[in-house]
């Protein structure tokens, strides 16, 4: 596509969790969480055109997403609010988005919080504007957990309800089979499936459960008997495990029987990526995947990726 002047075209890559642990369920509702996160090489694409005077636009390739609450648009207008409180010329600049979207919705794979991510990368660079990516992770904290963590890419440790970034070295030379099921998953029906499952754990053992405690989770089977929570460097390449996928098998069977599949066609470390619904398996090669895809035998209703782990941009 030909640049046009005053525009800008930005991929927004999905992610997958290598780890997910649930640390405990906090005062205000959120969970903190410990976890790994790895952008791959499914992206939707956003597409911005300076509109000086205009406001924000959105048109999108999917009709039903073009509503005045999409993260793309929250995500410009919270960029327009803080160049407000600095009193900052661009302040009265508007932007056209358009979204095409790639990545599947209720999935796990942050396809909404990546997008909000472009938004504001690319109105940084449209606009010239030259914040630091812990400047915009700010703001994008005020929009979804997920948000911080795309305006750095590649692999990260991200901790609290997501607003803790911390760049991991990426996994170079990566493939993973990405598999969604044809289901879309609340994120708040899941976790509070994963709540009131360790409430029942709670109860049996003589302990109360109340907001702020601890959800003791068991050691993931992968890692092995007493395992603990891979440390920051070594991380990326930990055992996976997801606290989450039990929780959400309960919610939306499908991604049991997604994970299920995969298993049994060679990819032995699957696990589901975010609170579902999509699940994932990694190979060093891509023929590997391909052959596991091929034995695979997916319904018509599922989707398959086989993408490269991808880096952060500019790494």
């Amino acid at each position: 596509m030909t640049p046009v002047p005053g525009s800008l075209t930005l991929a927004a890559p999905a992610k997958v969790n290598l780890y997910l642990r649930v640390l405990g369920r906090r005062p205000d509702g959120y969970h903190d969480l410990d976890s790994v996160f790895h952008t791959v090489g499914l992206a939707d694409e956003v597409r911005l055109e300076d509109a000086p005077g205009e406001g924000f636009t959105l048109t999108c390739s999917e009709k039903a997403l073009e509503d005045p609450e999409n993260l793309c648009l929250q995500a410009a207008r919270a960029l327009r609010e803080h160049l407000e409180a600095l009193g900052h010329p661009a302040a009265g600049r508007g932007a056209r988005i358009h979204l095409t979207k790639r990545i599947p919705a209720g999935a796990g794979l942050g396809g909404g919080s990546s997008d909000a991510a472009a938004v504001l990368n690319g109105l940084n660079r449209l606009w010239e504007l030259d914040f630091r990516p812990a400047t915009l992770a700010g703001i994008g904290a005020t929009l979804g957990s997920d948000v911080p963590f795309f305006l750095y890419g590649g692999a990260a440790r991200v901790g609290g309800r997501g607003e803790r970034v911390t760049p991991v070295p990426p996994r170079s030379g990566t493939w993973c089979l990405l598999v969604h099921p044809g289901v879309a998953v609340s994120t708040a029906a899941v976790y509070a499936a994963h709540d009131k499952a360790r409430e029942v754990v709670g109860e049996a053992m003589g302990l109360t459960a109340r907001a702020g405690a601890p959800i003791m989770s068991p050691a993931p089977e992968a890692a092995g008997p007493g395992a603990e929570a891979p440390g920051a460097e070594s991380a990326p390449v930990a055992a996976f495990f997801n606290d989450l996928e039990a929780a959400a098998c309960r919610v939306a069977p499908e991604i049991g029987k997604a994970l299920a599949a995969l298993r049994e066609a060679g990819g032995g470390e699957a696990r589901m990526t975010g609170s579902g619904a999509a699940v994932f398996c990694l190979a060093d090669s891509r023929a590997v995947l391909e052959e596991t895809g091929r034995r695979l035998h997916p319904p018509p209703h599922w989707n398959l990726w086989i993408v490269p782990l991808t880096a952060a941009e500019g790494s």
